[in-house]
């Protein structure tokens, strides 16, 4: 597990037991994830074949070196 997922983790379960800071920060995070979500579907809904091909490519590989990394 990444220290990332593990912070992550952490403060969900310290929402889920009451904590009220904790619960913003996670609702918090949420917006940002699906405001983050909703432009990506955007920006993909624009691209032509040529684009999506580079950008396929590239997550694969991206993909691939942090599966690697961790």
């Amino acid at each position: 597990m990444t220290k990332q997922k593990a912070i992550i983790k952490q403060l969900v379960n310290k929402a889920v037991q009451g904590d009220h800071k904790a619960m913003t920060a996670v609702l918090d995070l949420l917006t940002t994830v699906e405001e983050r979500a909703e432009l990506k579907r955007k920006i993909i809904g624009q691209l032509n074949q040529d684009d999506n091909k580079i950008l396929d490519t590239f997550l694969s590989r991206n993909k691939k070196n942090r599966e690697i990394n961790e």
